[in-house]
């Protein structure tokens, strides 16, 4: 897993495993996914895909344009999905879809769901092969009848191996969505709600050890968990009204990095791997205050930075004061 940010100031997770970026809100909700190359729908389509070979996989597609122009395109079988294209002219003229993107539930309007007299009054659980269903205004449709799916659609690849598996409720995803390895175990899982993605989502590694969990805390704080592929904790982000807490840990379990968010202030530290506190910085409205140490306990160097002035110290690995190294 690598953690970045994008040009917005947005933090990303990259998955270690699956070719997937998480992209978090300032309070670590997940904004949307965005599936790699090589991430693929089960019918095979992604990033660099055309028109044509949309049209050739899912049927039909729907296109708009949007902010600079950007061309967005759905496909019936996965609504929620969007190919992007930087615009609709070159998206005709033949251009692959630069990436795919996948909102998160804060992104979304009210879903379309299927009209009362598609809707079945005698619901039944229902399974059924993925590219047997119909579609039709993104509401997903019996085979050969007039009447909104319910039930599970399973998809499968050219080995008859499963690849994913979706709940459907009156036409519209609802329930876990959940993609599989080609061995057979659990790769990524989604949650829906009447169509809407709900942010929640959970993935693991080939060995079925669990790699990210995203969920709601007893206090209905938001939770995001990584680990490593042996089971310990990698990192944890818990979002709260009041509060916003991330934490790092080394693969030994030691404690790397604890940051702390709340109205007005900013705590993050830093430890080596030995357990020593590295780094500590305090941002308390327009004053920062930044300190580091040596691993054997000494302070190394403080900073403060207010009203555009930067005051700085250093000192030597045996305590004494020394003259600080000019910034590039």
């Amino acid at each position: 897993m690598e953690g970045h940010f994008d040009q917005a100031g947005h933090r990303t997770i990259r998955l270690s495993k699956i070719d997937l970026t998480v992209v978090l809100s300032f309070n670590n909700l997940v904004m949307s996914l965005e599936p790699g190359p090589g991430l693929r729908t089960p019918e095979g389509t992604g990033v660099g895909s055309t028109l044509g070979q949309l049209l050739q996989a899912h049927g039909s597609y729907e296109m708009t344009s949007g902010y600079e122009d950007v061309c967005s395109v759905r496909v019936p079988q996965h609504p929620g999905v969007f190919f992007q294209y930087h615009s609709c002219e070159k998206a005709c003229a033949g251009e692959g879809a630069y990436s795919v993107w996948i909102p998160g539930e804060h992104s979304w309007d009210e879903s379309e769901m299927a009209p009362e007299a598609l809707r079945s009054k005698n619901l039944q659980k229902l399974q059924m092969n993925q590219n047997e269903l119909r579609f039709k205004q993104g509401v997903a449709l019996m085979p050969k009848e007039e009447m909104a799916f319910s039930g599970t659609a399973i998809a499968t690849d050219k080995n008859d191996k499963k690849v994913s598996e979706a709940n459907y409720l009156h036409g519209q995803l609802h329930g876990d969505v959940t993609y599989f390895y080609p061995s057979g175990q659990k790769r990524l899982l989604f949650s829906y709600e009447k169509g809407k993605f709900k942010s929640g989502m959970q993935s693991w590694y080939p060995n079925g050890q669990k790699d990210l969990d995203s969920d709601f805390t007893k206090e209905r704080c938001r939770r995001i968990t990584k680990y490593y592929q042996d089971g310990q904790k990698e990192e944890e982000g818990i979002a709260c009204y009041e509060q916003q807490t991330s934490k790092r840990w080394y693969k030994d379990g030691q404690l790397k990095s604890k940051e702390v968010r709340k109205e007005g202030e900013v705590i993050r530290k830093r430890w080596f791997k030995s357990g020593e506190l590295k780094s500590k910085k305090v941002i308390q409205d327009d004053k920062e205050t930044y300190k580091r140490w040596y691993k054997n306990g000494k302070l190394k160097k403080k900073e403060i930075r207010e009203g555009g002035k930067v005051k700085r110290k250093c000192w030597s690995k045996k305590g004494k004061k020394k003259a600080c190294p000019k910034k590039k």
